[in-house]
């Protein structure tokens, strides 16, 4: 039997004093109030401040505490998850945005660049901050979940061509993950449902579980295909960040890369056949594409002012040489 880390806890708190009494009961449990936080300004003032005064934490330096501590987007989560990794300690994940699936992830990217790093022992999610953030970044963290979907065809294709193992358990979770979160955009009529805190809670689980499929596979293969290659390749073409965020980027490409592969994403979600024998072809505009269109998601990539598309795609395989992707066999 393998061991696979996964958090010891997943919080979500509707206000600031459940959070406080959450992590409280956590550190008491683990017998330490010996922190070390990277956060940002916005987060240092809402989450970081607050609960070193409150709960009488020891803000000290890493090397000496129990805990790393990220508070904050993704970028202090990242640098939190990489340090916790280096100095092998324990992270703590308190995210005050929800834009992608590295709120609960092995991986961190620091300065564009991808580096193994650990899971959280423990997820706090500050819902009360969460449900305040830009619909875009709300939209962001649905489209990386969505990627999930082409990141597992390019690793069925890569199974195919004998160029990866695949595990089933990690493709499973993967699947689940985007698929709870579209059969609630299913449902919606207008965007701004996207805000209501039942989804947002159903949100955050299916990005925790995302992440978790990442630590069974050892990799980032459930969760990052094609897809992100594409993304990768406009961020160093264009500057990371300067285009869209990397959620909005990767699901403009799953849209794109579904139209390239002319099958339905959903319909054939659950297809149990190999990736060569899809069942439903695409007739016009897909599911997912209607779905998303309809809650105003940007689906094309002159929303984004991505123009010069042939030069992305000819690098976007070049970002990740070592996985074969759908890429491979068309550019």
């Amino acid at each position: 039997m393998r061991k696979i880390p996964i958090p010891d806890k997943l919080s979500i708190s509707e206000n600031y004093s459940s959070l406080a009494q959450e992590l409280d009961n956590f550190l008491s449990k683990n017998n330490t109030k010996k922190l070390f936080f990277i956060d940002g300004e916005f987060s240092r003032k809402t989450i970081s401040l607050p609960l070193i005064n409150d709960l009488k934490l020891e803000d000290i330096s890493p090397k000496d505490a129990d805990f790393i501590v990220g508070t904050g987007g993704g970028k202090s989560l990242d640098q939190a998850k990489k340090l916790a990794k280096d100095l092998n300690k324990s992270f703590i994940s308190i995210p005050t945005l929800i834009s992608h699936d590295g709120i609960c992830s092995p991986v961190a990217v620091i300065d564009g660049k991808s580096f193994g790093a650990v899971m959280p022992t423990a997820l706090f999610v500050p819902l009360y901050l969460i449900e305040s953030a830009e619909i875009s970044q709300i939209q962001a963290g649905i489209g990386d979940l969505i990627s999930n979907l082409s990141a597992i065809e390019d690793w069925k294709l890569a199974h195919a061509h004998s160029k990866a193992e695949m595990d089933d358990f990690a493709v499973m979770l993967s699947r689940r993950a985007a698929m709870n979160v579209v059969k609630s955009l299913e449902n919606m009529k207008q965007e701004v449902e996207l805000r209501e805190r039942n989804f947002l809670k159903s949100l955050i689980e299916s990005l925790a579980l995302s992440g978790i499929a990442m630590s069974i596979a050892g990799n980032s293969r459930p969760c990052s295909g094609a897809e992100h290659m594409i993304s990768h390749a406009i961020d160093e073409i264009y500057g990371a960040g300067s285009k869209a965020s990397h959620g909005i980027q990767v699901l403009i490409a799953t849209i794109y890369l579904e139209k390239l592969r002319n099958y339905d994403l959903l319909d054939n979600a659950n297809n149990p056949e190999s990736y060569n024998n899809p069942y439903a072809k695409l007739n016009g505009d897909s599911r997912l594409y209607k779905i998303l269109q309809r809650l105003n998601f940007p689906l094309e990539f002159s929303n984004i002012g991505v123009n010069n598309l042939d030069h992305v795609l000819e690098r976007a395989p070049k970002t990740r040489s070592d996985r074969y992707s759908f890429l491979n066999s068309q550019f």
